[in-house]
């Protein structure tokens, strides 16, 4: 099965979509957790917090979000001769279960890496 689902990244006017996925990936690892304002007030402070050091992406179908990545970068401490650098760690990577193994997952990373080649 392949999926129509698009892949963009994510900005700030997408936070309630990320706070939504990742919602529902608690409720499936750890069964029924309610949503609560609290949790939605400490996403956005963890997003606006992270902002500067991650891209987020969103895959949509249908204009729906149904996954989510962001690559995290982390600069290395330069040493003698040696340039600070950088590497990235792939985080928080879901995709919907009705969405899995159809692509979407396929495209976040595409996107991902492509991103990481092209920021070197």
């Amino acid at each position: 099965m392949t999926s129509t689902a698009t892949v963009r990244r994510a900005g700030n006017e997408d936070v309630d979509a990320l706070v939504t996925l990742r919602q529902r990936w608690t409720e499936e690892r750890r069964g029924g957790t309610a949503l609560d304002a609290a949790f939605v007030l400490r996403f956005r402070a963890w997003f606006e917090a992270e902002a500067h050091q991650r891209v987020f992406w969103l895959a949509e179908h249908d204009g729906a979000a149904v996954g989510m990545v962001n690559l995290l970068t982390f600069t290395r401490m330069p040493g003698p001769s040696i340039d600070a650098g950088a590497w990235g760690y792939l985080a928080n990577m879901y995709v919907e279960p009705e969405h899995r193994d159809a692509g979407v997952g396929r495209r976040l990373l595409d996107a991902l890496v492509a991103h990481a080649d092209t920021a070197g």
